[in-house]
């Protein structure tokens, strides 16, 4: 699954692909800038191209949204 989940406030697009089960990458352009983990009924935005040393900047309740506080941390 490789989905456009919308526009960063640069205008870039925001590519969502899903790297395990529960686990989303957040793409601008070519490069990684962070991950959604899926954690029960909340979705936890992960800031940082390495999943491993990526930090949490935010706990929203879908995916799209939570991929937007990746973009903007």
């Amino acid at each position: 699954m490789k989905d456009t989940i919308g526009h960063d406030t640069r205008g870039a697009e925001l590519l969502v692909t899903q790297a395990v089960e529960g686990i989303y990458r957040v793409e601008r352009e070519t490069a990684t800038i962070g991950y959604v983990v899926c954690a029960g009924r909340v979705y936890v935005a992960l800031s940082g191209p390495v999943y491993n040393t990526a930090v949490e900047v935010a706990q929203c309740l879908d995916l799209e949204t939570a991929a937007e506080r990746v973009a903007r941390a």
